[in-house]
């Protein structure tokens, strides 16, 4: 899966692992931005096996319990469900008590929906019931750790996304005489706590009817090495963004989506001779991996595209059918090299078949698009790019105003 998520991924960040105790029971809060992808995302980074809690529609079937249960899914039951399935959910909270009381640990959406938007939504009571018994026992509530996790997609529904993924510090818990006298009132101190630690991993629109501007502005401010300073960066910006930015951020995602530019592409600005000597000459070595991911790729693609309806399970859905057929269609290859030819060819040839196709969904597919842009639009690539930069230098500038009236009046 991480090498899927490479080509996936044009640039993930991941901050916070240190804050991941190495043993103990831990219960990971999250935002829930992108379906079973934040998820699959977040157990490939956490250095434990962890389990899951997903939503209890999805295992109406025999066999899709089966398989999820396999994969240490466990069905949470929410109120649109019907209040017989809300029931099951004491099964749910009792096995979520017996792993944290074996050191395991669970992952839980704490919105308890999945909507894919830069805003954290009102946090469902979940997290603190499977909190609440475990804290009236005194061995386990001193050992019982809670992280809040912070999930940020640049441009979900695109290929070659930039994404960003924070494990912050422990939070607080109300004291466990508290949830034994006003359990009601410790729920909600625990989610202001809660959201309080969410908001500080997470890039918030300002406002629901800046969302576009809001998307664009991210596509294309400064990058930095360290996760942390970036993300304190941006979340520097989007609190100055203003209506007067929107007319900007809009013509720029209009542009970007009348000729299919990528955010890449725009930044660049233009081609450099280095991405014209790659995409002539590099052809040859993606021929490999263009044979290996071409129908993966086609495959996830059409059925994305024509089955899914909510953009929030776009991204999911390609991404699990992309792994399950690249994969399938290696085995075939493998064996079909072993039997026919010799065992050690088929495990050579896996090597550069793999190799090619990292290369062409990273290097090559980059500087092949940025020649094209050039060549077939670039006057609205030059536009683009212009529109861009004047929408960063505002808000930056805007920024930086705000900054030095905060200065001059605590002057």
């Amino acid at each position: 899966m991480r090498y899927t998520l490479r080509l996936f991924f044009r640039r993930q960040q991941v901050a916070g692992i240190i804050n991941i105790p190495k043993k103990g029971p831990l219960i990971l809060a999250c935002n829930h931005p992108n379906s079973f992808l934040d998820a699959i995302w977040v157990g490939v980074c956490c250095p434990r096996q962890m389990h899951f809690l997903a939503r209890g529609d999805v295992f109406d079937k025999p066999w899709k319990r089966a398989i999820l249960g396999a994969m240490n899914m466990i069905p949470i039951f929410r109120q649109e469900e019907g209040p017989e399935s809300l029931a099951l959910n004491k099964i749910t909270f009792d096995r979520c008590q017996a792993l944290l009381e074996r050191g395991e640990i669970i992952l839980i959406f704490s919105e308890g929906v999945c909507v894919s938007e830069k805003r954290l939504r009102p946090l469902r009571k979940g997290t603190a019931r499977i909190l609440q018994p475990l804290l009236a026992q005194p061995a386990l509530a001193d050992k019982l750790v809670v992280l809040p996790v912070g999930l940020n997609y640049y441009s979900p529904q695109t290929l070659r996304q930039e994404a960003s993924l924070f494990f912050g510090q422990p939070i607080q818990l109300p004291p466990a005489h508290q949830w034994a006298d006003e359990p009601a009132k410790a729920i909600l101190a625990f989610n202001k706590t809660l959201f309080a630690a969410l908001e500080e991993l997470l890039l918030v629109s300002p406002a629901r009817e800046l969302d576009t501007t809001t998307d664009a502005l991210l596509r294309y401010a400064p990058r930095y090495h360290q996760a942390y300073d970036q993300l304190r960066h941006h979340q520097s910006l989007l609190q100055h963004i203003g209506p007067e930015h929107d007319a900007l951020g809009k013509q720029l995602a209009a542009v970007e989506r009348q000729h299919r530019m990528s955010a890449f592409v725009v930044q660049k600005g233009k081609a450099s001779v280095l991405d014209f000597a790659i995409a002539t000459f590099g052809t040859l070595l993606i021929l490999p991996g263009l044979a290996f991911l071409a129908a993966p790729f086609g495959l996830a693609s059409f059925v994305a595209k024509k089955k899914i309806r909510k953009v929030e399970f776009y991204d999911s859905v390609f991404l699990g059918l992309f792994y399950v057929a690249q994969h399938l269609l290696l085995l075939v290859v493998f064996i079909s090299l072993g039997l026919g030819v010799h065992w050690l060819l088929a495990i050579v040839a896996t090597i550069p078949i793999l190799w090619s196709g990292h290369f062409l969904c990273t290097i090559y597919l980059e500087s092949f698009l940025a020649c094209r842009s050039q060549l077939f639009h670039n006057a609205a690539l030059r536009r683009a790019h212009h529109l861009s930069q004047q929408l960063v230098e505002q808000v930056e500038k805007a920024a930086e105003q705000a900054v030095q009236f905060r200065t001059r009046v605590a002057g």
